[in-house]
């Protein structure tokens, strides 16, 4: 399999923009990629267009990516971490989603999403979280 596995990290009530800066300072990684709720066309109220939607940081060896936990979803600790697999080829993805789906529990159906990419969330008859992530080439 060609492709890529990141730990995705959930944060309650507006606190993952301090615990990545925290991370990356610590871990020497920069930001490569950082999503407000209100940089993105999905509605939120005011209170909540700071918190991030979706914040990337690197190092030589270590991606970690992250978000806030989206109002009114609830967050349990010890439950936050999601595994994300970032495909090069779209086949490959339909494959795998195919198989983790198998017993699954969908949480957002693959699609292609308002950011570019084709995406799709599931919890495995296992109790996993996964994500899966194909961006097609640019071009």
């Amino acid at each position: 399999m060609n492709t890529t596995i990141v730990p995705y990290l959930n944060f309650p009530d507006g606190l993952c923009d301090e615990a990545m800066s925290f991370y990356a300072r610590t871990l020497g990684a920069e930001t490569v990629m950082r999503m407000t709720f209100g940089d993105s066309p999905m509605p939120c109220d005011d209170a909540h267009k700071s918190w991030l939607m979706h914040i990337t940081i690197k190092a030589p060896a270590l991606t970690l990516m992250a978000s806030d936990c989206p109002p009114g979803q609830p967050y349990v600790r010890g439950t936050n971490v999601t595994l994300s697999l970032n495909f090069v080829d779209a086949a490959e993805q339909d494959r795998v989603w195919a198989g983790l789906g198998e017993g699954a529990k969908i949480l957002m159906p693959l699609g292609e999403q308002f950011w570019g990419a084709r995406f799709g969330m599931l919890e495995d008859r296992f109790g996993t979280l996964w994500m899966v992530n194909f961006e097609a080439p640019k071009g």
